[in-house]
């Protein structure tokens, strides 16, 4: 996601996504029982990580560590969504079966951890190659970033570190609040404090899509669906509405760095 304080003509998207948002349900905060979420998100993913890995003869063994947990406050449904996006990811990275652990602690300071972990391969070729391509095509598209901030997750950082080196910054910078989970106004309130111009972000969904509907709606409700790998371009000014320029998916951007000339990202 980039937000950034130029325009650029969407009104067709953003009069879809008005339509989409308006659709949506209001859901409220409140405690949450992690156990029960995570049961859940196990059980949704289980077509996953037991069927579809048992008729590949592979086997991918789930193992789960939660001590007594409090209850957090939050949304059950986003939580859940947050978790099985995760456990999916984990899934991806095992094409040979694995170990897939969660475990769920309390901390001293008061809040509580969920670790999602797997034994995966990390980045396939394929997946470095067309990686790349998107880099290549976000550098060849946008005008200068200042910074790159990613959440701190591994895939998270695998996948922001070509874009920052084909932008020709800095690696990217981890930042807590882009975790999965977290609300997208602790989120919003982050960027601001940081005085950016121009910034890319890249974390999880439904993470991203909520702070998209926030900056652009107000209400970060109301997810905005952002397909795997997109880009969504947002100028937002701290406390006032921010506006949806563009939704570019990944092909996009495969095709843009594609071209003859396009300047490879080193890895």
């Amino acid at each position: 996601m980039v937000i950034r304080d130029v325009a650029l003509e969407a009104s067709a998207t953003v009069r879809k996504l008005q339509e989409f948002v308006s659709r949506q349900p209001q859901v409220a905060f409140g405690p949450v029982g992690l156990p029960a979420v995570i049961a859940e998100a196990l059980e949704l993913t289980a077509p996953r990580w037991r069927d579809e890995a048992e008729r590949k003869g592979t086997v991918i063994a789930v193992t789960q560590d939660m001590e007594a947990l409090p209850p957090v406050e939050g949304n059950a449904f986003e939580l859940r969504d947050a978790l099985v996006r995760l456990i999916n990811n984990a899934v991806d990275a095992m094409p040979r079966g694995g170990s897939l652990a969660i475990r769920a602690a309390s901390e001293a300071s008061g809040w509580v951890v969920v670790e999602v972990r797997d034994s995966g391969i990390g980045m396939s070729e394929e997946m470095r190659r067309r990686l790349a391509e998107h880099a290549r095509g976000l550098a060849a598209l946008l005008p200068p970033i200042e910074i790159v901030l990613a959440s701190p997750f591994r895939r998270a950082l695998q996948t922001a570190e070509p874009c920052a080196r084909a932008l020709r910054l800095e690696l990217p910078r981890p930042l807590p609040v882009l975790m999965p989970g977290t609300d997208p106004a602790e989120a919003a309130s982050e960027l601001a404090r940081g005085g950016w111009r121009s910034v890319l972000v890249v974390g999880h969904q439904p993470l991203l899509g909520s702070l998209v509907g926030l900056l652009v709606f107000g209400d970060g409700r109301h997810e905005v669906p952002l397909r795997k790998a997109a880009i969504a371009r947002v100028t937002w000014a701290p406390g006032g509405a921010g506006t949806l320029e563009a939704l570019l998916p990944p092909e996009i951007l495969e095709k843009l760095g594609s071209r003859p000339g396009s300047r490879p990202p080193s890895f």
